[in-house]
Parts: structure tokens; C-alpha cells; sequence
């Protein structure tokens, strides 16, 4: 699996070849952290794109829907002569005039809703695909003859038009799961994908053995341009560590917030922070999982060995309770809230919920950003033998980036130790000299190289001391 990008924010052009751990190392500000988003939006992009495409199109039929039943309520005009007849008697019944208007037009809606949601399934089989359109159309002209006959077809000629069209989007699968890597890389990247300090075209290739799976460049104004046809993306997830912290961000208003929006149809494009907190959320088993009970897989995990080797260095377990309403640390049989637990110990319990709950397999990825932040340096060298027996024990692909020499060190070595060494490769990003771009590049060869970068902390430290006697 090979991931090429050039002029994608502060990347000017970089190769990696994604084996089971690649280490991409550098100073803060020099684009690591852009390899991991443009993984992760391809692979969650992909794996998502059925689910994100249908859920727009369904949110632009309901703004449509919305838009028309407005305009035709300023559009029809009952030809009232008296003010008597602005009240009128139904079966002993008050009907006013806002009522009857409101009855006229669901006579055209709901036919309509009716015929849009029917839309949705006109590629469920391909053998009635022509029969469904045959009456798909049949059922739109009715709803357009009975607009012509009564209030009118000229105002909302336009919107059902629109309506219409997506009658004749091809639901293909190429073109799903392109629309869903565009959406994702916009909002991983807050529509800033290309190089901001420069106007060359944005370039990603992605390449699996030696089949490349996509090719695609983006211009200015994020203008897609796809140069293949897009093949088959073989993981099935990603999990995207950013920060410990997003334990706190678990709480219940989050989840009411998510069935919200469910309840009102939006879509449902998840960054990679809020896909980590719905894998998260589906550990809970609390008042809102009979709303989510399709979402939630039953995963047991199968590594015990593994699980059991976190719970070491934990000290403990992170777990959901249900009397708490949160994660909790249970150690030595007690809870202790998962704001008292030390941030290192977090870091851990991280990978131990996303491996009990059955997301690290099956030639998934596992995206870690800068995971050394909140470990004391003997921790690091813990959670970097946990990485190495993570890729060993199991079918996955892990991403670091990192800036801490010592966690690179015992990378390196505990990979070499795990026979790993040929499925460990080391990156070095380092920034252009106008400070603008960086490029990153492959020093498998050369790993001091990383090590004397990391260093120049420390020489410029003794530059100034020797500088100030």
C-alpha cells in the first residue's frame, strides 16, 4: 500500500509506502500530520460514501420538498369574495383558511415524498431498475398535470426539475465513493486541501501492491479532478488517534446532538475526531443504544494476550459504566472517574477499547498522531513496544508521527526485536527554506538522520549558554 501526495497543505511531495508501522518524523509544523488525514479520507471516504451520498441527497429532497410547499402556499389564491367565506364549515368543523391552503398542498406533497423516497431504490435490483423508472416518471408527470390544473406548474417548475434529476443520477459505485472521499477531505482539511501558499495543482495517488487504486488532483477552489477510475480500497476501517483528551468530549449531550440529527435527516460526515468518539459512543450501553442498535456491531475481541499486556501497563482497565455514565478506570476494584486518570494511562486505554471492540483487524489502519505527547519517556518506550506487538499479533497498518527521539528509538529497535524490521519504514519531513512547504522523504537508510534533526533543540540550547559566558 503506497500513498503519494504533492502540493496538499504543507506537503509539496511525499511517498509513503504503508507497511505495518511507518514512522514519520519532524519538527512541529511541517505537514505530518497531513499524511494521516488524507489516509484517513480515503479509506473512511470510501467505506462510508453509500451512507454519506444517500443521506445528502435525501437532506437536498427534503430542503426541495420544504422550498416548494412554501411557494406554493404564497402561490395559491382561493377566489374568496366575502369575508364570511375566510371561515368555512366542515361536518360542524371551524376550517380557516390557512387549513384549507395547508390541505391543498399536501395533496401534491406527500404524493411527491412518496415518489422521491421510491427514487432510493431504483438500483436496489437491476432486473426492475426500467420497470421502477417507467413509473417513476409516470407517477412525477401525474403530480406535474394535477400543478397545472390547479395552482399552477410555473413557480416551482425549476425545483421539480432538480427533484426530477435525481431520478437519473447513476447510483454507481465509482461515482458514491468518489463524491465520498471529496466530502471527507473537505472537512478533514476545512476546505484547504491544496497548498495555501501556493497555486500548483493538488496531486494524491494511492497504490495498493502495484495496482493504483486512485488518481486524483485538485485544483484551486478544491475543483476534483479524477484521472482513473477508482478500484477497490482493501481496509475496511481507520481509527485516527489525535489526543487522550477525547475522553472528555463523551459526554451524553453529544449523543443527544447525534440523534438530533438523525431524527432531521442530516448527513452525517464524520471528521477523524468524531469517528473516534462513534467508536467510543458504541462501547456504551446506555438509554440511547436502542437508537443506534443497527450501528453497533456485537464485537468480541480475540486478543486476549494483547488486552491483557494493556491492562499491565495500565495498571488497571478503562471501561464504560453504566451507574457513571462515563469511562472510568477500575483498579484494584475501584472507579476512578476518567478525569483523575493520568493522561499517559488514557493514551493506553485508547488502544485497549478500540482493540476490545474489534476495530484493529482485517487490514485496517491504525492512525497514531504524535502519541508520545502525554508519556513520560519510560512510558513512551512502553507504548512503543505496544505498537510493535500491535502490528505483530495483528492484521492491521500503523501510521505515527512523531517528534520525540526516544520514541522513535524504541520503534526501531523493538521492531527489529518482533522481526518487523522489514515492515517498518522511517520518514523524515522537513520544511523548504522559504519555511512555506516540506517535503518528506524515506530514511530507512539513514535513520541518524531523524535522530540530528530531533537534536538541533539541543544545540541551539548550548549555542545560547555558550553564547551567554
Amino acid at each position: 500500500m503506497r500513498l503519494e501526495i504533492e502540493n496538499i497543505g504543507m506537503i509539496s511531495k511525499a511517498e509513503i509506502d504503508l507497511k505495518k508501522i511507518s514512522v514519520i518524523a519532524g519538527e512541529n509544523d511541517t505537514g505530518k500530520s497531513t499524511i494521516g488525514k488524507v489516509l484517513y479520507s480515503l479509506v473512511y471516504g470510501v467505506n462510508t460514501s453509500s451512507e454519506v451520498y444517500e443521506e445528502i441527497i435525501q437532506s437536498n429532497v427534503k430542503s426541495l420538498l420544504s422550498v416548494i410547499r412554501k411557494k406554493l402556499y404564497n402561490t395559491i389564491d382561493f377566489d374568496y369574495k366575502t369575508k364570511e367565506t375566510f371561515e368555512m364549515f366542515k361536518d360542524g368543523t371551524l376550517l380557516s383558511l390557512r387549513e384549507e391552503k395547508e390541505k391543498q398542498i399536501d395533496k401534491i406533497i406527500k404524493p411527491l415524498s412518496n415518489l422521491m423516497e421510491s427514487a432510493f431504490f431504483l438500483h436496489s435490483s437491476s432486473e426492475e431498475e426500467d420497470e421502477c423508472k417507467v413509473k417513476f416518471d409516470k407517477g412525477f408527470e401525474m403530480i406535474e398535470n394535477k400543478l397545472k390544473t390547479t395552482v399552477g406548474l410555473e413557480t416551482v417548475k425549476e425545483d421539480l426539475r432538480v427533484l426530477r434529476s435525481y431520478r437519473d443520477l447513476q447510483i454507481a459505485t465509482d461515482f458514491i465513493e468518489k463524491t465520498g472521499i471529496q466530502s471527507i477531505l473537505l472537512l478533514e482539511f476545512k476546505e484547504q486541501i491544496g497548498s495555501i501558499f501556493s497555486d500548483k495543482i493538488g496531486k494524491i495517488k494511492f497504490y495498493y501492491e502495484k495496482n493504483k487504486i486512485l488518481d486524483l488532483q485538485i485544483a484551486e477552489r478544491n475543483k476534483f479532478k479524477w484521472n482513473s477510475k477508482l478500484k477497490k480500497i482493501y481496509s475496511k476501517d481507520v481509527v485516527y488517534i489525535e489526543s487522550p483528551f477525547i475522553f472528555t468530549k463523551l459526554k451524553d449531550e453529544d449523543t443527544e446532538k447525534r440523534l438530533f440529527k438523525k431524527m432531521k435527516g442530516e448527513p452525517e460526515l464524520y471528521s477523524h475526531t468524531d469517528n473516534l468518539k462513534e467508536k467510543l459512543n458504541s462501547l456504551k450501553e446506555n438509554k440511547y443504544t436502542k437508537f443506534f442498535i443497527s450501528e453497533i456491531e456485537n464485537k468480541i475481541s480475540e486478543n486476549i494476550n494483547l488486552e491483557k499486556t494493556l491492562e499491565k501497563c495500565m495498571n488497571g482497565k478503562i471501561k464504560y459504566s453504566e451507574d457513571d455514565e462515563d469511562f472510568v478506570l477500575i483498579k484494584n476494584d475501584k472507579k476512578i472517574a476518567i478525569e483523575n486518570v493520568a493522561t499517559g494511562i488514557k493514551s493506553f486505554g485508547l488502544i485497549n477499547l478500540v482493540l476490545e471492540a474489534g476495530y484493529l483487524k482485517d487490514d485496517n489502519i491504525l492512525i497514531l498522531d504524535e502519541p508520545e505527547v502525554h508519556l513520560h519517556p519510560k512510558w513512551q518506550i512502553e507504548y512503543a513496544k505496544l505498537i510493535a506487538e500491535l502490528a505483530k499479533n495483528l492484521n492491521i497498518r500503523i501510521l505515527i508521527t512523531s517528534h520525540s527521539p526516544y520514541f522513535i528509538e524504541a520503534i526501531e529497535k523493538y521492531s527489529r526485536k518482533f522481526g518487523l524490521a522489514d515492515e517498518t519504514n522511517f520518514y523524515l519531513s522537513q520544511k523548504s527554506e522559504e519555511g512555506n512547504s516540506a517535503v518528506i522523504e524515506n530514511v530507512n537508510n539513514n535513520i541518524e538522520k531523524i535522530f540530528n534533526t530531533l537534536a538541533d533543540a539541543y544545540d541551539k540550547l548550548d549555542e545560547d549558554i555558550i553564547g551567554d559566558l
